[in-house]
């Protein structure tokens, strides 16, 4: 098991990609969070394989229909803590 942690920009906030990104990573068997940030910027955090995870990204930098996303960072890390579920968070 593997883990991103992904920080994405564009125009990605009010247009549904936090549910996008949940049910995404639902779908793959992933778990961690994600969360809006002040600077209108997007954080992933998931755990899971490492071809569910490439899978993720890919979803990720296309985003739902009505965002647009021109930047993607992407940081693989070591497994710390380990979630449940993945979840919306505040």
């Amino acid at each position: 098991m593997e883990s991103i942690y992904v920080v994405i920009s564009g125009s990605v906030q009010g247009v549904g990609f936090r549910h996008f990104a949940r049910e995404n990573a639902r779908g793959l068997g992933l778990v961690g969070y994600v969360k809006n940030l002040q600077n209108g910027k997007v954080e992933v955090f998931a755990q899971g394989e490492s071809s569910d995870l490439e899978k993720y990204v890919s979803q990720l930098k296309a985003g739902p229909i009505s965002a647009h996303v021109t930047d993607t960072q992407i940081t693989w890390k070591e497994i710390g803590k380990k979630y449940d579920e993945f979840k919306v968070a505040f």
